[in-house]
């Protein structure tokens, strides 16, 4: 008897298949009457923030809905009296318009409005009070269409209920959150594994050129990138080769191995660059505890002020809402928001009470100089120079270091010196000193001194409209040496930007110039610079001289006037003709206005063909020289390699180009070479292999079945994804960076299998692929049943929620049991849960459940767990359960002794064991089944059922196989599965005919 209510359990394919063409044969035969209602499970979701199974019912051809479950989903304000007079009260989120629907007196009232109820507009049941859908419309304004083909209810209604304006918040507070700034970590999963020798990327970049005066040149340039002793080591080798030379050189070989460590994050060992006031490269040793991963949260900035009372305020950050108040009643606003490294832009909207909005913005920009209050970082570096510095013929020994230290938030200063073995010859070396501050907030101020080298001041600032102005000056103490190669006594800088709008029309300004004295001589630059953008016309027009007089702006015969055009021709939506979509116009011209004269002009035009390539041609005239200048530049991007192919004339000289650059990149665990068009050499990547494991092993062995789905995400961009053999790569990663990873459920086709990780961290190896197994399991299926027990009867208990939570995870679901009290689930993931019942529905029965949770363990087994008899007692709340064996009670019979024999008879035992198996193994087929079938794949669930009634053959089963060999067109073996169902149950529905061909008529045609 249990495992045949099993079975009816379970068979609820055959029921959601079958139930809307049953309902829609009550209703066309007028089989319904007044006493007569069916119980009907309807699939409910609303706009993606609502999805569960609402318990309905259907009588006198209409739905009757749950009204206190459908106001808690949408979170409309409710209290319900269900020990008076029936009573449903509350603020209706229209106007928060109190609202009272009162079933004793069978009247309902909203704010002014009252309207009779008949007993055909609700009826009531133990949890909830069930209303028509007609009621829903034309008192609430909730419109519900019932869809009986797909057994789904629909939720049309013009104003948005409280879940959606609740969700809108939330959205708006965690919209910053998918930045990398916010980003949740996961937990780490994968950490840094150290190893003696291990990856290999290898990035090449070949080219021959060859020249129309005979002269050809072939240049190559390689780098390598591996892990070696726990570090990675990497280095670029290039070179010439000609008829009458060649050349090769090295450059950047170094071994670095990085630490997770406050005071020393990294050794480098090899060739590198210097941290001083110049940045020489060397051969030598580097020490450093700057952070590997950049920052990027520098501190956390205050806004605020005071506005109209009770206005709404709204805070941007970087033109993301960030976050919104409502000022008291002295009207005042208060946010905290971050402080990141670059440019931060926070606009404040102020939406007063009375109308009208205020708007205000800033923009504040953060060095990546500038250190966090209280912390500390040094840069130490001792070795040789690899090229000789300025009027020295040896390669100097030199030694660095320097430490920097945020004071608080607005001052960061750095110390430093640096010592060169030929220039130092007095053995004291150079000091220096900076102070970096921000002063009113938006003012960038710079203060650098050395003993040696010279003293800088600088200020840059940008304004909200984007103005922006950057001044410095300079003063060298030496006369020369290498502080100061070019012999200059000062310099100065200055760069304006301003942005205007003269008739609605956009205008930038620009100004940029510089001034270097020497001793004897005066040098100034400048330029002045005009653009514009009209729809997708650009034009810039600018004037630029250089002079050696004391007046800085004397024209020279140098001074030319430049004009620049160019134009985008939209890919899509364009009225330009089909070869024009997608190319690129530029023109140029220049002018020597100390001549009078056009001196040069040039076009180029760009277009992308066949998806990958780029073609550009340009043509341009050298009026002055008397010389035309021709290209033609092809460029292909084969994703596993590049190829570039440039042709290009000056007058008579030809010079023909051709390259290729790729990268090569071994994963020698799976065997595999990863051939891409980008560098990965100082890079990191990932192979993942998901897999059923059918072992449990948790890990990929002979026997398990390999997952050809590319259903991993990962949380920062910039990363290109190859899928090969089973493994999802991904490519230009940052190496020692913590990455989160999800597995994306819904892209695998078997919706039974559920991944052991699902959201997880890992950190990156250096130069390598790191290898992350994700298994696979057939998810679990839980089964029990509730039962009141009220004035010493037993009942099924209908419509009771059981809500059952992982205990150390984040699955969580709820479950409603059917007119029988019995509930299910499956695609259960494996874990430790707990089941409990929902208190307010025990609640509102003044009951309590026995036990009142419960604990169970879903394992991880290849063909998937199966637990049985979650059962819950429902009792009145202040009765107690006598769990003590009655002592009066009389002796068992001995017809029950003889039972108890045969049960435990062990032939007997192990029939009754074969036979479970088979019934759960039966029940798993009809699952996947109905998988399938909602899949649309006919094949596929005709396949499970077969396997099913060869296990265990049930009327059910027959007339599944039947329905779905009808709508696959064979109606004759249909018919002879459907005679098969009516002999082992002649009551059992079969589906009309026309009702099938409805069905296939639905379907979408390919």
């Amino acid at each position: 008897m249990r495992k045949c209510l099993k079975i009816n359990l379970f068979l609820v394919a055959c029921f959601l298949l079958s139930l809307s063409t049953n309902l829609e044969a009550r209703r066309q035969t007028g089989n319904t009457s007044s006493e007569d209602e069916i119980e009907v499970y309807l699939s409910f979701r609303y706009r993606s923030v609502v999805n569960t199974v609402l318990i309905s019912y259907y009588k006198n051809d209409t739905f009757y809905l749950p009204i206190a479950e459908i106001f808690n989903l949408l979170e409309i304000n409710q209290s319900i009296d269900a020990a008076g007079d029936l009573i449903l009260s509350g603020n209706y989120y229209v106007d928060q318009q109190p609202y009272t629907i009162n079933l004793t007196r069978q009247t309902a009232t909203m704010g002014e409005k009252t309207v009779r109820l008949t007993s055909d507009d609700f009826s009531i049941k133990e949890f909830d009070y069930y209303f028509t859908t007609e009621f829903f419309e034309s008192f609430l304004g909730l419109q519900f269409v019932v869809d009986f083909n797909n057994l789904t209810v629909l939720l049309q209604t013009q104003n948005p209920p409280p879940i959606m304006e609740r969700l809108e918040r939330s959205q708006r507070r965690k919209r910053l959150r998918r930045t990398s700034l916010f980003r949740e970590e996961y937990d780490l999963e994968f950490d840094r594994e150290r190893k003696v020798l291990s990856g290999l990327m290898l990035d090449y970049n070949l080219s021959t050129s060859v020249l129309n005066t005979g002269n050809n040149i072939f240049t190559y340039s390689s780098s390598m990138g591996a892990e070696f002793l726990g570090g990675d080591v990497q280095g670029t080798a290039f070179g010439s080769y000609t008829q009458n030379n060649s050349v090769f050189n090295t450059q950047g070989f170094r071994w670095r191995y990085v630490m997770d460590n406050l005071y020393l994050t990294s050794l480098t060992v090899g060739q590198e660059a210097s941290n001083g006031i110049l940045s020489l490269p060397y051969t030598g040793i580097k020490l450093s505890n700057n952070p590997i991963e950049p920052r990027v949260l520098y501190d956390e900035y205050r806004i605020s002020g005071v506005a109209e009372p009770n206005s709404e305020v709204e805070v941007f950050f970087n033109r993301n809402l960030f976050d919104y108040q409502t000022t008291d009643e002295t009207g005042r606003y208060n946010f905290l928001v971050p402080l990141t490294y670059g440019a931060s832009v926070y606009d404040l909207r102020i939406f007063k009470r009375s109308g009208g909005v205020e708007e205000n913005s800033q923009r504040i920009l953060i060095p990546f100089n500038f250190i966090p209050k209280g912390e500390v970082n040094y840069n130490f570096n001792a070795g040789q120079l690899d090229f000789p510095t300025l009027g020295n013929t040896e390669n100097d020994y030199f030694a660095q270091g320097d430490v920097s230290a945020g004071v608080n938030d607005w001052l960061t200063v750095r110390a430093g010196a640096e010592y060169y073995s030929e220039f130092h010859q007095d053995n004291i070396p150079t000091l220096s000193t900076t102070l970096s501050a921000r002063v009113l907030d938006q003012y960038l101020v710079s203060v650098d001194a050395s003993n040696d080298a010279f003293l800088r001041s600088s200020v840059n600032v940008v304004y909200p409209n984007a103005a922006s102005i950057n001044a410095s000056f300079t003063r060298f103490l030496a006369d020369d040496g290498i502080f100061n190669a070019g012999g200059n006594e000062e310099f100065y800088r200055l760069n304006v930007f301003y942005p205007l709008s003269i008739g609605g029309f956009p205008l930038n300004l620009r100004f940029a110039g510089n001034r270097q004295t020497q001793r004897n001589s005066v040098l100034n630059n400048y330029r002045f610079e005009l653009n514009t953008r009209v729809d997708k016309l650009n034009l810039r027009l600018s004037y630029a001289d250089a002079n050696n007089e004391e007046q800085f702006f004397a024209s020279t015969i140098r001074s030319r006037l430049i004009s620049t055009a160019t134009y985008n021709f939209s890919r899509g939506g364009s009225r330009a003709p089909g070869f024009l979509k997608g190319v690129f116009i530029r023109g140029q011209f220049q002018y020597l206005t100390s001549l009078s004269q056009l001196e040069s002009f040039d076009f180029l035009i760009s277009r992308n063909i066949f998806t990958q390539g780029l073609l550009q041609l340009s043509f341009g005239r050298n009026l002055i020289g008397d010389f035309n200048t021709m290209g033609f530049n092809l460029v292909f991007d084969f994703n596993k390699t590049r190829s570039n192919t440039n042709i290009r004339s000056f007058g008579s000289n030809v010079n023909y180009t051709q390259s290729f650059r790729g990268s090569v990149g071994l994963d020698p665990i799976n065997q595999h070479l990863l051939l891409t068009s980008r560098a990965q050499v100082g890079r990191s990547g990932t192979a993942v292999k998901l897999f059923v494991d059918n072992n449990n092993s948790g890990h990929f062995d002979e026997g398990d079945e390999t997952i050809n789905s590319n259903a991993v995400r990962i949380d920062r961009t910039g990363m290109v994804n190859n899928s090969h053999e089973g493994l999802t790569y991904f490519t230009q990663m940052l190496p020692y960076f913590r990455y989160n990873i999800e597995v994306n459920k819904g892209a695998i086709r078997n919706p039974l299998l559920v991944p052991k990780l699902e959201k997880f961290a890992l950190i990156t190896d250096p130069n390598q692929f790191k290898q992350i197994e994700i298994p696979f399991y057939m998810s679990g299926v839980i089964e029990g049943e509730v039962v009141k027990g009220f004035n010493k009867t037993e009942n099924p208990l209908a419509g009771a929620k059981i809500f059952v939570k992982q205990v150390n995870g984040e699955f969580e679901t709820t479950l409603r049991t059917f007119s029988d009290g019995s509930y299910y689930a499956y695609e259960i993931p494996p874990g430790e849960y707990e089941a409990y019942m929902d208190t307010a529905q025990l609640g509102i029965l003044s009951a309590k459940s026995v036990p009142e949770k419960l604990s169970f363990e879903v394992q991880a087994l290849p063909e998937g767990d199966f637990i049985e008899g979650l059962n819950f007692l429902v009792i009145p709340e202040d009765s107690v359960l006598d769990l003590t064996p009655d002592l009066n009670r009389p002796e068992p019979v001995i017809v029950a002794e003889l039972i108890e024999d045969i049960k435990s008879d062990n032939e007997i035992q192990s029939l009754e064991q074969d036979l479970n198996n088979k019934v759960d193994q039966s029940l798993r087929f009809i699952i996947q089944a109905q998988v399938a079938f909602y899949a649309r794949n006919l094949e596929d669930a005709l396949h499970y059922v077969e396997q099913s009634l060869s296990l265990f053959e049930t009327a059910q089963g027959y007339a599944l196989k039947g329905s779905l060999q009808y709508l696959n067109g064979d109606k004759v073996a249909a018919q002879n599965s459907w005679d098969k169902a009516v002999k082992f149950d002649p009551d059992i529905y079969i589906p009309g005919i026309s009702v099938l061909n409805q069905i296939i008529a639905s379907e979408p045609q390919e």
